[in-house]
């Protein structure tokens, strides 16, 4: 909806995602399991892995055919000990999109 000087344009509510991995806390070469609830019926998905500067690490996922709700199990063998950040992005089909992320801690093996 269009605003006016005296009656600013309302934002739309937020839109509801969740994202979940298990175990949080993974020994070397485990596998994670990944899932998501997502607002819409259909979305393509991403899932990124990145370390706490912020420096791309590997892709969990990539382009995904999801639809509200999805599961995934993933096993991240490129990844050394550390904290890391898994970010899920989806993007519905008219293009709105959520994020979400989660840490993940990997130990040795």
């Amino acid at each position: 909806a269009e605003g006016t000087p005296l009656r600013p344009p309302r934002s739309p509510p937020p839109m509801s995602s969740e994202f979940g991995l298990q175990p949080r806390r993974a020994s070397f070469g485990a596998p994670i399991h990944l899932e998501w609830s997502l607002p819409w019926p259909r979305a393509t998905l991403a899932i990124r892995v990145f370390d706490l500067d912020g420096a791309f690490v590997e892709n969990a996922a990539i382009g995904i055919e999801s639809g509200a709700r999805g599961a995934l199990a993933w096993t991240p063998n490129g990844l050394g000990p550390g904290v890391y950040v898994v970010s899920m992005v989806a993007r519905s089909r008219d293009g709105a999109s959520v994020s979400a992320a989660r840490v993940l801690r990997v130990g040795t093996p």
